[in-house]
């Protein structure tokens, strides 16, 4: 998953004259990944308040909810994936993909996005893509799912990849509602304050996160379970 944060701009921060380019000023590989993983194509002066407040929660790693709140959240979940994938199976049961389509993952992630009442995320293709079959990749003006067509996998393992990374697009959608001040209720208004906290203590894998602690990240742990249902539920081979 990719999120990318503010730029600075004199409405944050003072201007500064820039450092001259040199061997002390190179980022390390980890700084450029938190740069990559939180950075917004949009600065800050030019960004909506909901937008810095998001990404202001983000910096600071702020949580807002409660041992117990988060709990509660995380059994609401699991409610509503069983739910979601229950509604899924008649919906997907025509769904099938020949040849690695990428019209075919658009329509699966379209199912998936009206499924959860959100608005679904432009899927493409990304043959530079460094790991894994897919990406999920945050954007103000619409939001992307981005896969590589030269990476291997079964047509289950594409299916579960693709059905991830939609996930993530609901996770974020609802996120986004909620700074926006949108009306939400019951389970979604519950879990949009999650994946609000699970957003901004988020970290992205790397040596500091391997994968089997990235995988049971708040935002990660619903995603794979939704991920492989949904590849479960998708009957192949007719």
């Amino acid at each position: 998953m990719e999120i990318r944060p503010l730029q600075e701009s004199s409405a944050i921060a003072p201007k500064t004259k820039p450092k001259a380019p040199g061997p002390e000023s190179k980022p390390s590989r980890r700084e450029r990944d938190e740069d990559r993983y939180a950075r917004e194509e949009r600065t800050a002066g030019d960004a909506p308040f909901w937008l810095v407040r998001m990404a202001s929660d983000r910096m600071a790693r702020r949580r807002y909810q409660s041992a117990r709140e988060r709990k509660a959240a995380m059994a609401v979940e699991r409610r509503w994936i069983a739910a979601l994938v229950q509604s899924a199976t008649p919906e997907l049961s025509a769904w099938q993909t020949t040849a690695n389509r990428l019209a075919d993952w658009q329509r699966l992630a379209d199912r998936i996005a009206s499924l959860a009442a959100v608005e679904p995320p432009q899927v493409v293709w990304l043959p530079d893509l460094r790991e894994g079959r897919g990406q999920f990749w945050f954007r103000v003006e619409g939001s992307l799912v981005r896969l590589n067509p030269r990476a291997p996998g079964s047509p289950r393992d594409w299916i579960a990849t693709v059905a991830h990374e939609t996930f993530h697009h609901v996770q974020q959608e609802l996120v986004s509602a909620f700074y926006q001040g949108e009306p939400l209720e019951g389970d979604r208004a519950v879990l949009a304050a999650y994946y609000r906290d699970a957003r901004a203590t988020y970290e992205t894998l790397g040596p500091g996160c391997p994968p089997e602690r990235h995988r049971e990240q708040d935002l990660e742990r619903g995603a794979w379970a939704f991920g492989e249902a949904i590849a479960r539920t998708i009957p192949l081979g007719r």
